[in-house]
C-alpha cells in the first residue's frame, strides 16, 4: 500500500508540475530574470532546471517528511510520537541520496511526454527504492540502543565458564 500510495503522490505531482510550469509561466520566468526572446531549446531547459529545483527542495521535502518516513516509521512498530524525531533525522541525508540517484533520471522524466512520466519514473523508482529501503528499515530504530545493550552485556559476560 506504501507503493501504492507513493506512485499515486508522483503522478499527481507530475500532473500539477505540467500546470505551474506551462509555457505561459516558463516565458515569464525567463523574462523576470532578463531572457526577453528566449529560444525553444532554451525554455525546455530552463523548464527542466526549475523542475527539478522545486521537486528537489519542495515536493521531496514535503513527500519524504509527510509520507514516507512517517509511513516507514510506523510500519516498523513505532508510535507516532517518534515520527518527527525521525524526520529531522533523516530528511535532509534523504534529500542528499535523492539528488544523486534522481537529478539525471528527472532530466530525462520531464522531457517526456506526461501520460508516459509516472511509467519512466517507476521504472527509476526501482534503484531508488533500494536506496530508500535502507532509510526504511531505519526509520523507528532505538539508534543503535539495542546494539549498545549487547555490546555493554558481552563485556559483562565473560563467556562460558572454564574458558
Amino acid at each position: 500500500m506504501k507503493g501504492f500510495f507513493g506512485t499515486i503522490i508522483w503522478a499527481v505531482w507530475y500532473d500539477y508540475s505540467a500546470h505551474l510550469l506551462n509555457s505561459n509561466n516558463v516565458l515569464a520566468v525567463l523574462r523576470t530574470v532578463g531572457i526577453i526572446d528566449a529560444s525553444d531549446t532554451i525554455q525546455k531547459v530552463a523548464r527542466t532546471g526549475m523542475l527539478i529545483l522545486i521537486e528537489q527542495f519542495v515536493t521531496c521535502p514535503l513527500v519524504y517528511g509527510f509520507w514516507e518516513i512517517p509511513v516507514s516509521t510506523l510500519l516498523n512498530g513505532s508510535s507516532t510520537s517518534r515520527i518527527l524525531y525521525e524526520v529531522k533525522d533523516k530528511l535532509g541525508d534523504m534529500l542528499i541520496e535523492n539528488a544523486k540517484v534522481w537529478t539525471l533520471a528527472n532530466v530525462i522524466i520531464y522531457n517526456t511526454p506526461l501520460q508516459y512520466r509516472s511509467a519512466i519514473s517507476n521504472i527509476m523508482d526501482i534503484i531508488w527504492q533500494s536506496v530508500v529501503s535502507d532509510f526504511a528499515a531505519d526509520c523507528g530504530n532505538d539508534d543503535g540502543m539495542d546494539e549498545e545493550l549487547v555490546v555493554a552485556m558481552q563485556d559483562v559476560n565473560p563467556g562460558p565458564v572454564g574458558t
